[in-house]
C-alpha cells in the first residue's frame, strides 16, 4: 500500500540541503512519524552513507513505508518500526541524529514534550 503524498515531494529537496549541511558524514538516524515513507526513502537513497530507521504509529503508514522501502531496496534504510513517542520506550539504541518532519505540526503537544525527551535519551 504506497502512498504519495504531496508534502514529501514538495519539500524534500529543501529539507536535503539542510541535514547535509548539519549532518556529520555518516550514521545512524532516527526518523519519528516517518509518515508516508517518502521522506525516508528519499533521503536513505540521497545519504548513503546514513543508515535510516523510520517509524510510525499507524500501521497503514508503516505498510506504506515498508512498500516505499522494498521499491528503492536500498541497503541503508531499515525495515519500519511501530514506536509511539509517548512511551518512555522506545526500544531503540544510541542514534547520532533524530529527524522529524511530520508531526509537531499536527500532533498533541504532550507528543512534542515526548519526542524533545525522547531523543534526549536516544542521542549518543
Amino acid at each position: 500500500m504506497l502512498q504519495q503524498w504531496p508534502a514529501p515531494e514538495r519539500n524534500k529537496f529543501p529539507i536535503l540541503e539542510v541535514l547535509q549541511r548539519v549532518l556529520p558524514g555518516s550514521g545512524a538516524l532516527l526518523e519519528l512519524a516517518s509518515g508516508s515513507g517518502q521522506h525516508a526513502a528519499f533521503f536513505a537513497a540521497s545519504l548513503p552513507s546514513w543508515t535510516w530507521q523510520p517509524t510510525d504509529i499507524d500501521p497503514e503508514n508503516l505498510a506504506s513505508i515498508a512498500a516505499h522501502r522494498a521499491q528503492a531496496a536500498l541497503p541503508n534504510l531499515l525495515a519500519p518500526r511501530l514506536l509511539d513517542v509517548r512511551h518512555s520506550d522506545w526500544q531503540t539504541g544510541r542514534v547520532d541524529a533524530v529527524f522529524n518532519a511530520n508531526m509537531v505540526h499536527i500532533a498533541p503537544w504532550d507528543c512534542t514534550v515526548a519526542l524533545v525527551a525522547g531523543a534526549a535519551r536516544h542521542l549518543r
